[in-house]
């Protein structure tokens, strides 16, 4: 089939689809003149001018010479009507292409309906405003929670960053610490960190040395190492003390943790 788009194209006229007649007349093979192909057809189809068809000048050059000659501007309904009553294959064949034009214009219109609907009257109206309000408001309370989700996985990745800064700056050391150098990590003193442990109910004072309480024993955290020392009378003698393995120190820090107590590395008050 003929490439129809170019033989007949559709143009605008007025924010309308049209058809140059004198396409058309060419297209279908009409073996009378355009001028009284097209007068007789209006005549004898009773069409409407401004409405089924336009009539205008056209002011380039007359092959024929003499004044502008006479264009008509065809609404596509008529256009198919006018390819209808030809009666010939090409009258078939421009009827089919103008039922598929008019086909993709009214789907194209149902779609901008859709997307664009048009209120019937001022109650429509305002209930399609406030339908256009709430979707706006739905898609800011959206972006709202977009900002909060992102400004908490930020918080978690800073606190994972600590975690494992300070994980790592205890997993360095293979060695039992002194209760003195965990106390250190949270800005304490020995003395302080001691009773916050006891208040915590991790450890308690058994004949001058600090020992875990039942539930804790027995689990690797904690090392007893015996320190020789002398009395002021040069008499000798030996102590014992708690020294905190490397479980033991992480144990801690879960422990202080959960209680709301982080080391100096995770605070977000370092200074």
């Amino acid at each position: 089939m003929e490439n129809l788009n170019s033989l007949l194209p559709i143009s605008e006229n007025n924010g309308k689809k049209a058809v140059n007649a004198r396409a058309l007349h060419a297209f279908l093979g009409s073996k009378r003149d355009f001028s009284t192909w097209i007068k007789d057809r209006i005549k004898s189809y009773d069409f409407v001018e401004n409405q089924d068809y336009v009539v205008f000048p056209n002011f380039g050059e007359n092959p024929k010479g003499g004044r502008p000659q006479i264009e008509y501007a065809l609404s596509i309904g008529m256009a198919k009507e006018l390819s209808m009553v030809e009666g010939n294959e090409k009258g078939k064949q421009a009827r089919k292409y103008f039922i598929a034009c008019e086909e993709s214009r009214k789907e194209l219109s149902r779609k901008e309906i859709q997307q664009y609907p048009v209120p019937q009257s001022y109650g429509e109206a305002l209930m399609l405003a406030a339908q256009q309000q709430m979707r706006i408001e739905e898609q800011q309370k959206r972006l709202e929670q977009k900002d909060e989700e992102i400004t908490e996985l930020r918080a978690e990745n800073v606190e994972l960053q600590h975690q494992s800064e300070y994980a790592h700056f205890i997993l360095q050391s293979k060695k039992t610490v002194l209760v003195t150098q965990i106390a250190q990590d949270y800005g304490m003193t020995a003395i302080r960190f001691n009773a916050l442990l006891r208040d915590l109910r991790i450890q308690r004072k058994v004949n001058g040395q600090w020992i875990l309480y039942g539930e804790y024993l027995g689990k690797g955290y904690v090392h007893s190492a015996t320190h020789n020392y002398t009395h002021s009378n040069g008499s000798p003698d030996v102590s014992l003390n708690t020294e905190w393995t490397q479980k033991g120190r992480l144990f801690l820090y879960e422990e202080l943790k959960r209680n709301g107590i982080l080391p100096l590395i995770e605070r977000s008050d370092k200074n």
